[in-house]
């Protein structure tokens, strides 16, 4: 638990890491989980901290949500991302897709839908380029005003993914409410499903939801060969997972345009 003096701290830092751009995006590329091309990718934000090193979203980001920089740094994310996969697309003339994780509080702003639009105009991205990323705590907002900027997002274009599925009973709900493209499977049913027959039972269940729902299923935590086979087998669309690939920096990412299929 931060103490008063240490928020306060914490407070100029961040607001010290924006004005001397401290933050950088890694991005964590998603393969098809059965022929292995690259589909796109997860920006994952990174914080070069002066005196700490460079700190994981885990050390910082929770603060971040609560704060009054939580805005300016995801529009930072959005624009950031969305404009290197927009110099990605033309430099090599292929169809990828980035995904962005964005918090309750992006949600409930009222001006979200606006930065999005003015975020992919500003960049040139296409809107089917785009994929927005939230987790179950969508169910604190204000769920008419949620269903209305989606609406409102996918009509042109933008898609959008249900995170950490199955981590919470409100995940169904969820489903129900929102009209969802990408379901992405937690990796705590992954990192066991090879000895573990709940995860397998879970992971299967989910898998076949998802097909009669008419939505793409991507599985997070991929670590081995196993695993990966036995995903494969029950169906999974695409898949993230240090097996196949880590979280990279732009310069280590674009190596992979060099080799456009991975054997898997």
């Amino acid at each position: 638990m931060l103490t008063f003096a240490d928020r306060l701290k914490f407070n100029r830092q961040l607001k010290n890491a924006i004005n001397r751009n401290e933050f950088l995006l890694n991005y964590f590329p998603c393969f098809d989980a059965h022929n292995g091309e690259l589909l796109g990718a997860e920006a994952l934000i990174r914080w070069n901290h002066p005196e700490r090193g460079l700190l994981m979203p885990g050390k910082f980001i929770s603060y971040v949500e609560n704060s009054d920089f939580n805005t300016p740094i995801g529009e930072w994310v959005i624009h950031t991302a969305s404009n290197q996969m927009n110099e990605w697309r033309n430099k090599h003339d292929v169809e990828l897709y980035i995904s962005i994780n964005v918090t309750a509080r992006q949600l409930i702003d009222p001006y979200f839908t606006v930065r999005i639009m003015e975020s992919l105009q500003r960049t040139g991205l296409s809107p089917e380029a785009l994929c927005i990323e939230f987790t179950e705590n969508i169910r604190l907002t204000n769920i008419i005003d949620l269903e209305r900027k989606i609406k409102d997002l996918k009509n042109l274009g933008v898609r959008f993914a249900l995170d950490d599925f199955g981590k919470d009973l409100a995940s169904l709900e969820s489903l129900k409410k929102f009209p969802i493209d990408i379901l992405k499977i937690d990796m705590i049913f992954v990192e066991d499903i090879e000895y573990n027959p709940k995860s397998y039972a879970i992971c299967e269940a989910i898998i076949n939801l998802s097909k009669k729902l008419g939505i793409k299923v991507v599985t997070e935590g991929v670590e081995n060969l196993s695993q990966l086979e036995i995903i494969k087998d029950l169906g999974v669309d695409a898949v993230h997972g240090f097996y196949l690939a880590k979280p990279l920096i732009p310069e280590k990412f674009e190596q992979i345009f060099s080799n456009e299929f991975l054997s898997i």
